[in-house]
């Protein structure tokens, strides 16, 4: 899956790109139920709020083969490279479940 020259003109020109549907709604699902396998599953990238609640899981493409083959989709890679204008690799793979306005203060760089 490429994607076209204005969805490349818009990523620069917006810094963003939304994609609707990209994903099937069978991949999304699947998704979501390894999220919640991750989040039910203790493990050193397990981040926990005081209260227990999971509030991040780190590396889960190391553990579950679903998200591993998630970073290697063309559909994924592809259009990655060409926003970057290089290969792309993984540098950090986390699910954040953090809610907002809930839980501790969560600072972002």
């Amino acid at each position: 899956m490429r994607l076209t020259a204005e969805q490349i003109a818009a990523f620069h020109e917006d810094g963003f790109l939304v994609l609707e549907n990209w994903f099937t709604p069978e991949e999304v699902d699947l998704l979501r139920t390894e999220t919640y396998h991750e989040f039910g599953t203790e493990q050193p990238g397990r981040i926990l709020e005081k209260n227990g609640a999971v509030r991040t899981v780190f590396a889960a493409h190391k553990t579950n083969d679903h998200f591993a083959r998630l970073t290697r989709l063309d559909k994924m890679a592809v259009p990655a490279a060409q926003l970057l204008g290089d290969e792309v690799y993984v540098h950090q793979f986390k699910i954040n479940a953090k809610l907002g306005l809930d839980g501790d203060q969560w600072e972002w760089h």
